[in-house]
């Protein structure tokens, strides 16, 4: 079963999910795990407070 969730405090949600989706201005700008998002340091510093 796939659940979603729709949430700007990552904190809450990254002990969540498996998966994430970050999106800018509309856009889709990061999908994939939440292992390779916390690695990806260009996403994290653009994009999220982490």
């Amino acid at each position: 079963m796939i659940r979603q969730i729709a949430e700007l405090n990552m904190h809450f949600c990254l002990g969540l999910g498996s998966h994430a989706t970050v999106i800018d201005k509309g856009q889709i700008v990061y999908t994939g795990t939440i292992e390779d998002l916390k690695a990806n340091d260009d996403v994290r510093r653009r994009y999220l407070a982490l």
